[in-house]
């Protein structure tokens, strides 16, 4: 990840670089979380178009 050398940093120092590492965390965690939830909507979709296929299939079916 990131190489943070300790040599003259104050403790306000190392208590900011801890709160942008752990908002940097939050961050990555939430676009983890959006990624997730694009991919669960992706597959939904996917699976709701196939349904819309087959039935259109079986009403041009029906039809004939």
């Amino acid at each position: 990840m990131f190489r943070v050398f300790s040599d003259n940093k104050t403790e306000e120092d190392v208590a900011t670089e801890g709160r942008i590492i752990q908002e940097m965390l939050d961050i990555v965690q939430q676009r983890n979380n959006l990624v997730s939830l694009l991919e669960s909507d992706r597959q939904r979709y996917k699976e709701e178009d196939r349904d819309l296929e087959a039935q259109i299939l079986t009403l041009k079916q029906n039809h004939h």
